[in-house]
């Protein structure tokens, strides 16, 4: 955490990286209008693309995988750089890195934050991991429950309480619902048996399937159930 935070604190760190991204494209044009053999540009072109996917994807501004930059399709109309086009990309990075440097300022915090803190943002449409550190996501994964715990030829699958099932595990499908465990059936368990006796429903009713077997139908809200 330190040493990715003293990388934002250097001073003029965000200006000299301006001037590291937009020298790698000008070299590289200076050497296509200059007719360099083709074994020199391909290293100053392979120079800038490296620059600008690394910084894309430390920023935020693009996914690790997903960063391929395309040097002279993006900033370049023949031999000639579009500097609009690489001003802006080159802003767009270091706005992402501005982000990055708050984030990793606030990191004492936010990396205590407990689940109830987390269920509260959750609430309000927010999403504990999108402030947390890029660098930090990617050193300290989140782990799912069990996650180690399986031989190489098996495959896990989540069962929850309200009975689906999935390969991803859901938290707040994982919670403890007491609730669950509440009787919907109508029955008065705690009545001696009364044969003129029935059971109250409430939005269901009982029927017979195709098969002749015995089943609970639900209906719609407002419609209320009318056998015994």
């Amino acid at each position: 955490m330190v040493k990715e935070l003293s990388w934002y604190l250097e001073s003029n760190r965000f200006s000299n990286l301006v001037v590291e991204l937009d020298n790698s494209l000008r070299n590289y044009e200076t050497a296509k209008k200059a007719g360099a053999p083709e074994e020199q540009q391909f290293i100053l072109r392979e120079q800038a693309r490296a620059l600008f996917e690394d910084h894309a994807v430390r920023s935020g501004l693009r996914e690790e995988g997903k960063s391929f930059i395309n040097i002279d399709a993006e900033f370049f109309e023949e031999d000639t750089l579009d500097e609009k086009a690489s001003d802006s990309f080159i802003k767009n990075i270091i706005k992402g890195h501005c982000w990055q440097k708050h984030l990793w300022m606030y990191m004492g915090t936010t990396g205590t934050f407990t689940i109830i803190s987390k269920k509260e943002m959750a609430k309000q449409g927010l999403k504990y991991e999108d402030y947390l550190p890029i660098e930090y996501k990617k050193q300290n994964p989140a782990k799912k429950p069990y996650a180690e715990k399986l031989g190489k030829n098996e495959e896990h699958f989540y069962v929850y309480g309200e009975g689906t099932v999935s390969k991803e595990y859901i938290a707040e499908k994982a919670e403890l619902r007491f609730d669950r465990l509440k009787d919907t059936s109508g029955m008065k368990w705690s009545s001696g048996y009364d044969p003129n006796g029935s059971v109250v429903k409430t939005g269901w009713h009982g029927e017979y399937d195709s098969k002749g077997t015995w089943v609970r139908v639900e209906e719609p809200a407002g419609q209320q159930g009318s056998q015994p």
